[in-house]
């Protein structure tokens, strides 16, 4: 048995080191398998450094479309384009000792892109990444701007691109739980 038939068995989809066109292109085809299957709940296992933003967005959307219950668990890290992908599962939890990364953008979105939140601008950018096919919907959008409340975390929590602790992802909102 390889690894993909034993993420389809046991229904825990692995995201591992860096987030690329490739990876979630395989991922995306064992959610869509799952989903053919009947699949109705699985895990996501995270240790991700981040990676393609636009990748990340694609994954996040076949997540919340394929209508399977998915829990997002960090197992170490989840940085970057990562945490995009943690925000797509139902149920998000974290290991204690885990780690997590948010950039810094408020500089980046409010004087370049004119754009009033980061929320608006990933509306935007998941938006553009259906051009291949796939349709935006209200769930998306709601989903999206529900899960991904940047502009708040900024302000609230973060310094300059530091990386922080599960304690502090759980008061952000960015998971659920710790679990040991």
């Amino acid at each position: 048995m390889n690894i993909f038939e034993k993420m389809l068995r046991t229904r825990k989809l692995l995201l591992l080191g860096e987030i690329n066109s490739s990876i979630v292109e395989t991922l995306i085809s064992l959610i869509e398998t799952m989903k053919l299957d009947g699949v109705t709940e699985a895990k996501l296992m995270i240790n991700c450094r981040g990676g393609s933003v636009e990748s990340a967005l694609h994954l996040y959307a076949a997540i919340v479309e394929s209508e399977i219950d998915f829990t997002g668990e960090v197992v170490a890290n989840c940085k970057s384009s990562a945490v995009t992908v943690l925000q797509a599962c139902k149920t998000r939890v974290a290991l204690l000792d885990s780690s997590f990364l948010i950039h810094n953008t408020r500089r980046r979105f409010d004087e370049f892109l004119d754009i009033s939140s980061p929320v608006e601008f990933y509306i935007e950018k998941l938006k553009k990444s259906y051009a291949d096919g796939y349709d935006m919907n209200m769930r998306n959008q709601k989903a999206l701007s529900a899960r991904i409340k940047m502009k708040k975390l900024y302000e609230d929590f973060l310094v300059s691109g530091d990386n922080f602790s599960s304690e502090i992802a759980l008061r952000m909102g960015l998971i659920d739980k710790i679990v040991h």
